[in-house]
């Protein structure tokens, strides 16, 4: 399955992003497919070509959350995987104690 997600570029402390279309089971800095665009989070710099990421989609490509965001122009929330489990955590007590 194709992914399109974040790929890590940079040094300590001063990161640096590009977006790929990227075979899901590669490596986070693997062999990429095509890049879509890149994304500086120092600067909050979103450059994304959303023609070829409309036609990466088309194809059956599945966007991450990371993207998703970017896409929106919206910051991703820090600790957004964290908080599901805390509220999946909390309505399963809530189940079981009702």
């Amino acid at each position: 399955m194709i992914k399109i997600r974040l790929s890590r570029y940079g040094t300590k402390n001063n990161q640096f992003y590009r977006i790929v279309a990227i075979n899901q089971r590669s490596k986070t800095q693997g062999k990429f497919l095509e890049i879509l665009g890149t994304y500086n989070p120092k600067k909050f710099q979103i450059n994304i070509d959303k023609d070829k990421v409309q036609s990466w989609i088309n194809k059956g490509a599945k966007i991450s959350e990371s993207v998703s965001y970017l896409l929106k122009g919206e910051k991703k929330p820090k600790n957004s995987k964290n908080e599901k489990d805390k509220k999946q955590k909390n309505d399963q007590i809530n189940e079981k104690q009702n």
